[in-house]
């Protein structure tokens, strides 16, 4: 996950999959379940910024749900916000 810069009204979300994730199936459902993810903890944001998703090549696109998700995710939702606290965002 990177964050870049501030957005201009918000946060705003990019995913990029990789076909080496499989195939479109198996792609759009892990673009699927991290839009969900953002859309359900959007407002933990305390930041304005463009954030770009890109998986872990680990992850089993099968295999993906909300609760992986949200267990892999919102760790990283606290480093972005901690980031954004120490350089005064």
């Amino acid at each position: 996950m990177l964050c870049h810069g501030t957005g201009p009204g918000g946060v705003r979300l990019g995913l990029t999959v990789s076909r080496k994730k499989g195939p479109a199936v198996v792609r759009n459902r892990i673009k699927r379940v991290t839009r969900e993810f953002f859309r359900l903890y959007q407002n933990k944001f305390q930041v304005r910024a463009d954030i770009i998703f890109v998986p872990k090549r680990a992850l089993d696109g099968k295999k993906i749900t909300l609760g992986l998700a949200e267990k892999e995710l919102l760790p990283a939702i606290d480093k972005i916000n901690d980031l954004a606290k120490s350089r005064g965002e």
